[in-house]
């Protein structure tokens, strides 16, 4: 019995010079997120050389018109294995590979929101807003996730969508919850009084609540609380200096300050 081999799609030169240049601007990323995930905590160059190659490579895409989804797709098919090459050159052991690698796709999934942020708000608005965001002056990859965040959250809560019912069930429940979107809007724009109106009270009591704490630090020192002004340390050190040139001889003072 004979059997057919059913062809796939032609993949086209055009599809691979496509690949061929989005590896281009993904390798970059990739190296750079590699060293990201192996640094030392509170090393805050690699993680920001990653967010840099990050904005890079999305600023690119911007400016030539590449799709953003087709480059996330990219990205997620190659960067692991691509950041495993990367801790195989720099001697990792397998097993240190295996999880620099995890890490790597982890923080690639970590990506698909603003992605899709960045892909809804190039079709909604057009590229523009957001590619002057990217080339401004002092540009960064977080700035270019909050613009395009807070259009997209400006979109899902427009009040148009209201009558819109979105159904599910809560972690840890086996019973389904509805509600609309008019309803999330209202619980939304109470959420955002309140907060505007605690950032006022803070502003206007902040100095009293302040005041409470030192008279308390001051009513119960613990031996901790020092009360001297700046004249008062100034007159001390200065004594102090006159007592130690006092006690030492001009060789002695010169000795010091070599």
């Amino acid at each position: 019995m004979s059997t057919k081999t059913i062809a796939g799609p032609a993949v086209t030169p055009e599809a691979i010079d496509t690949l061929e240049i989005l590896r281009e601007k993904i390798t970059p990323l990739a190296r750079s997120m590699f060293f990201a995930i192996r640094a030392k905590p509170g090393a805050a160059r690699a993680e920001s050389n990653y967010q840099r190659d990050a904005l890079e490579a999305v600023t690119w895409a911007l400016e030539v018109g590449q799709s953003m989804p087709e480059l996330y797709s990219v990205l997620g098919e190659i960067t692991g294995s691509l950041v495993a090459t990367v801790a195989r050159e720099k001697g990792l052991t397998s097993e240190e590979v295996r999880e620099t690698r995890e890490i790597s796709e982890n923080r690639v999934s970590q990506l698909n929101g603003p992605f899709w942020s960045i892909a809804r708000t190039i079709e909604v608005e057009g590229p523009e807003g957001i590619l002057a965001e990217a080339t401004a002056e002092n540009a960064t990859f977080a700035k270019v996730k909050k613009y395009a965040v807070d259009r997209t959250g400006e979109m899902a809560f427009d009040p148009k969508r209201g009558e819109v019912e979105i159904t599910f069930t809560p972690r840890g429940t086996d019973h389904a919850v509805t509600f609309t979107v008019a309803s999330a809007i209202k619980t939304r724009e109470k959420h955002t009084a309140l907060v505007t109106k605690a950032a006022t009270v803070k502003a206007d009591n902040a100095t009293e609540w302040r005041k409470v704490v030192s008279h308390y630090r001051n009513e119960n020192p613990a031996g901790m609380v020092d009360r001297r002004t700046n004249a008062d340390r100034n007159r001390e050190a200065l004594e102090i200096g006159r007592a130690v040139m006092d006690k030492m001889s001009p060789a002695q003072m010169s000795e010091l300050l070599k």
